[in-house]
């Protein structure tokens, strides 16, 4: 949970804080218009990717310790998870990513105590399905709020 939290922090700081933050919400908005105005878009592009890179591996690497092991399907199953941590928190929206991805974590791992291990990940979704009819976009309703 320590570095989980540390890189939130950091990329919350990265995203209001730095220069490349301040450039990646401008690209955000209207490429064109970062372009114009003189932003390296292509330079902006690689470091998010390399950003993204860096927090995957790190996500990767506690994973690894653990758990011990890296199977050949866990990767898919994060994408299903990070799915449905990224529709809960509502698209668009960075801090309702972090946030679903706490919401649906915490079902995930929470739900063992009432339901068989194995259904986990289907109260991660059953929990996804029944916020999205409450709220159809989502808990920060898609709004960009970087």
């Amino acid at each position: 949970m320590v570095v989980a939290g540390t890189l939130m922090l950091g990329t919350h700081f990265i995203l209001q804080q730095s220069k490349l933050g301040k450039a990646m919400r401008a690209m955000a908005d209207n490429k064109d218009l970062a372009q114009v105005t003189g932003i390296p878009t292509e330079r902006v592009i690689q470091f998010t990717w390399i950003l993204g890179g860096a927090l995957t591996g790190a996500a990767g690497y506690t994973w690894v310790l653990w758990r011990g092991t890296f199977g050949w399907f866990d990767g898919w199953l994060f994408l299903l998870l990070v799915f449905a941590a990224v529709i809960l928190g509502g698209i668009g929206s960075i801090y309702g990513a972090i946030v679903g991805g706490v919401v649906i974590g915490l079902t995930f791992d929470l739900s063992t105590i009432f339901i068989p291990p194995s259904l986990a990940r289907a109260a991660a979704f059953a929990l996804m399905i029944v916020v999205l009819v409450v709220a159809p976009s989502g808990i920060f309703r898609g709004r960009t709020t970087a």
